[in-house]
């Protein structure tokens, strides 16, 4: 119990520290992603700012070299100069789509205005004591905020003088309305303000907060705006936040500010080229944010630790109670394994004598199989061996014939031929016994299958001629190469020619046999293809065909098919069976090409 009672007080320390670090440390990684947040917000904002008052900035520097308000600044009382400014003006304010554009005389009156038609227009009225006026009017560019005083709404002023022999003659003014700044000033975490240089903020996504000021202002600094009249008659409240405000907003400082209204976290930045700041306002509690889920997180984890160690301490406890009756079963298991042990010995004994006598059963089978197979191999030699001997007997007719006429040459030549012909037919009977010794040992190389089939046909052409079936070999021009055996697949393509001209004989037509051997290609393989025009081969044989003692034929032995088949698909290929186009039979082998030669 002591065990547990110290274990319960280890986690709960440890939850607590992690609690705490864990949260300092959500807290912070939150801080540092909200301020980040909000200097990108203002960056943007900034550049927003920036492009829509410099869209305005230089229209009363170009305004103010027009002639028209120039002669409209030297006769102020002719109508009809007077009626053309106001017109040019209204049609520049709707092109640049600005609030207000006029043209203010050196003393400060109102001779022109893009508003000339509306009941509260700028004409005949003096604005001699707005700052931007009297900066312009000394011969300077002004910028300048303020409320309207006579439409009571924000802008944003750009004043230029109107020179003549570099002499102010009146000064134009441009007014751009700020609440088209204010339009896409939204989002859902930070609110976000402009102030002026004593915090007064005029600019704002919260409408409520304009005209208030960010920290209390002196009695000093509220006198001067209300000599000013930049705010006109409104005035000036605070929102009472009490902290440090940035003293260079252009750092992007970020401070945290209270009121008993609010605690938000402020990043300041500075706008480039005009005189005030745009501020971030986000509320504190998003600091918070995730911490609810990590402490519920936290608190699961180490009420899971503190189940599993409970859980461990039982199991150890059972643990230590099954170790004694294990003892105690292991002696009894003892006494049963030494019973069970003499009882095996016995088992082992029968399983061995069963095992030799499946030993025995297995080597007499594979000796069977052996003997079969040589069997079936042997039965070929006279099958294979009939081609090449009637070639000889016909050489050797034609020789003593040549030998008669004493034309030695073609002795000379018919000669060659059955020394050749004598030297494959050894071939043959060396790589039967090789086959029939040790298949392995017959290896393929890469040959020529065109060489394969004029060798075959060279050889199997005087029994073609006997039974009177032309062959015709259908070969390409350049090289094809297969990994292959090139005897034995000569006595494959030998063999099945024979047996399409003993099946054109066994028809019977009376006309011609036809035997055509064509080499093709397809993508990746050779097809070689042997049609004749006899009777063909029924579907219901094709599939028995290549089943050794199978055979269609009156005195066949049905081993010549077997045996090819098994010579082809020892060098990798296929041999099938189906209707030749010349309504005979046809018997295709498949190779792969040879990727180096293809």
């Amino acid at each position: 119990m002591r065990k547990v009672t110290a274990i319960s007080i280890l986690l709960l320390n440890g939850y607590l520290i992690a609690a705490m670090i864990g949260s300092y440390l959500i807290w912070q990684d939150n801080y540092r992603s909200l301020v980040i947040d909000q200097h990108r917000q203002l960056d943007v904002f900034s550049n927003h700012i920036i492009s829509r008052l410099e869209k305005y900035s230089p229209i009363p520097q170009l305004l103010s070299q027009n002639t028209l308000l120039l002669n409209t600044l030297s006769a102020p009382a002719n109508a009809a100069t007077v009626l053309k400014a106001n017109q040019f003006l209204q049609r520049v304010n709707w092109v640049s789509q600005a609030a207000d554009t006029y043209l203010l005389s050196k003393s400060g009156m109102t001779i022109a205005a893009s508003n000339w038609q509306e009941s509260n227009t700028f004409i005949g009225k003096r604005f001699d004591w707005r700052p931007y006026f009297k900066q312009a009017r000394d011969g300077g560019k002004a910028e300048y905020f303020a409320l309207g005083s006579t439409s009571g709404k924000r802008g944003y002023y750009f004043a230029y003088p109107v020179l003549q022999d570099n002499r102010v003659q009146g000064v134009v003014v441009v007014k751009m309305q700020l609440s088209a700044i204010e339009s896409n000033w939204e989002n859902q975490q930070s609110q976000f303000v402009a102030t002026d240089p004593y915090g007064v903020i005029f600019m704002s996504s919260q409408p409520e907060w304009l005209y208030q000021s960010l920290r209390p202002l002196t009695k000093q600094e509220q006198q001067t705006l209300k000599e000013s009249r930049q705010y006109s008659d409104r005035k000036i409240s605070s929102l009472q936040l009490r902290g440090k405000l940035a003293d260079s907003p252009s750092r992007g400082d970020t401070s945290r500010l209270i009121s008993d209204d609010m605690d938000v976290i402020v990043s300041s930045k500075s706008v480039a080229g005009f005189n005030f700041d745009i501020r971030a306002l986000s509320p504190s509690h998003l600091l918070y944010h995730g911490l609810g889920y990590f402490l519920t997180i936290l608190t699961l984890i180490f009420a899971v630790i503190l189940l599993i160690s409970l859980v461990f301490y039982q199991r150890r406890q059972k643990q230590r109670q099954l170790e004694k009756m294990r003892e105690s079963a292991n002696q009894h298991l003892e006494r049963q394994v030494l019973m069970r042990t003499s009882e095996l010995q016995s088992e082992v004994g029968e399983r061995e004598r069963a095992e030799q006598a499946l030993r025995l059963a297995q080597a007499e089978l594979i000796q069977a199989a052996k003997l079969a197979v040589i069997g079936q191999l042997s039965a070929t030699i006279s099958h294979e061996l009939n081609n090449p001997l009637a070639a000889i007997r016909s050489f050797a007719d034609n020789g003593r014939k040549f030998l008669a006429r004493e034309q030695w040459h073609r002795v000379d030549e018919n000669l060659s031929r059955i020394t050749a012909l004598t030297e494959r037919m050894a071939d043959i009977s060396k790589q039967l016994r090789a086959f029939a010794r040790k298949p392995d040992d017959v290896k393929a190389s890469q040959t020529d299958l065109r060489t394969v089939i004029n060798e075959a046909a060279s050889l199997i052409a005087a029994e073609a001629k006997r039974y009177q079936v032309d062959i015709n070999l259908l070969l390409p021009s350049s090289p094809a190469f297969a990994l292959v055996h090139a005897l034995q697949l000569e006595q494959v393509i030998i063999n099945l020619i024979n047996n399409g001209i003993q099946a054109i004989n066994e028809a019977n037509t009376g006309s011609t046999g036809l035997l055509r051997v064509s080499l093709e290609a397809s993508e990746t393989c050779w097809h070689i293809h042997i049609d004749d025009n006899g009777p063909g081969i029924r579907v219901s044989d094709q599939e028995m065909l290549f089943e050794p003692f199978y055979t269609t034929r009156k005195n066949g032995l049905g081993l010549g098919l077997s045996l090819s088949q098994q010579l082809i698909v020892g060098m990798n290929g296929t041999l099938v069976v189906g209707q030749s186009p010349l309504d005979g039979a046809r018997l295709t082998i498949r190779f792969e090409k040879d990727e180096d030669n293809a």
